[in-house]
Order: structure tokens, then sequence, then C-alpha cells
């Protein structure tokens, strides 16, 4: 499996994950076999500093290395629809080191995911209920319903329509 983080400084399996995915200092590709970190490329971000298209350059560029996840503090809507167009999931773990987000992220079963995982990063303030979820719209403006979140690794999931709870797949605390 082959994933991409976002990072705050110089890269590789040490470094922190960026809170940003377009405007980080360095991507780190990683090859992640039996959980274990087979390889690792580090790409400095040279386009951070241009005044926009970042999101959608940068993630172009990060799909195009053929990676299956991509991990970062946030992601922007342009970013999103790329990696969406191509089926690369997105995850959201700040505030871990690179290697411990790999490995966290290879842990996440996609097939209990309702839509992709982190469709729902960019947020409008419009929000209305439905029954006892909140929906709100994200900047594409597609309705979409507030994550799980985990009070212990602040792991998000999407929710699963009629799901209530779950366990956090990475630490087994339970979320709502």
């Amino acid at each position: 499996m082959k994933i991409a983080v976002a990072c705050t400084g110089k890269g590789g399996p040490d470094d922190n994950v960026s809170p940003v995915f377009a405007r980080c200092r360095t991507f780190s590709i990683l090859e992640i076999d039996d959980g274990q970190i087979t390889g690792t490329e580090i790409i400095k971000n040279e386009i951070s500093d241009l005044p926009k298209n970042v999101g959608y350059i940068s993630a172009q560029a990060i799909s195009e290395k053929g990676v299956d996840i991509v991990i970062a503090g946030c992601f922007g809507p342009n970013a999103t629809a790329v990696f969406r167009d191509n089926g690369v999931s997105q995850v959201v773990l700040p505030d871990l080191t690179v290697h411990d987000a790999a490995l966290k992220a290879t842990s996440i079963n996609k097939e209990e995911c309702y839509g992709t995982l982190n469709e729902n990063i960019n947020l409008r303030n419009s929000d209305s209920t439905a029954g006892n979820r909140t929906i709100m719209q994200d900047n594409l403006n597609r309705p979409f319903v507030i994550p799980f979140i985990c009070p212990k690794c602040s792991c998000t999931m999407p929710r699963k329509p009629a799901v209530t709870s779950m366990k956090c797949p990475n630490c087994g605390s339970d979320m709502n």
C-alpha cells in the first residue's frame, strides 16, 4: 500500500503531519507492507506559496504517484475533488508523527465508512437538523453528516445512515 502524508518539516517517518494538505512543506510517500514501512520518498512542496490552485496542483501530483491514501490535518475542496476523482482515500490524522499516522490509516476499515474518508472536511456554517444528526454542506454544496470523532485520539470516521455510535478503529474508545 502506498500512503502520502503532508509534513510540517523535512519529511520522513519522524516528521509530523501537517495541519494543512496543499500548503505543507513536504510530502512523504510511504510504502507499507504487513504493517511495516518498507520505503520512503520525500517530495519538497515547491508550489506551497502560489496564490491559488495549490490544492488542485498538489493533489494531481500526489495522485500521479499512485497512492492509495493521503493523510493531512485538513483538505481543501479542490484537493478533495481531485482525490475523489482518482479514487484516493483522504484521512485526517493531525498531531501525529508520519509513522504513527500511516499505521493508523492502514487500520481503518473502509467498508464500514459512509462515503469517502474525510469527504466532509470543508464546512460552511449552514447547518440544519435531520432527526438526531446534524446536516451541513461542504464547499461543493453537497450535504453530509458530521463524522464520528474519537475523544481520545481525534480520529474521524464518516457516519453510516442510522448508526448513532461506533468504536474507534484506532484505540477502541466509544465515538458518538
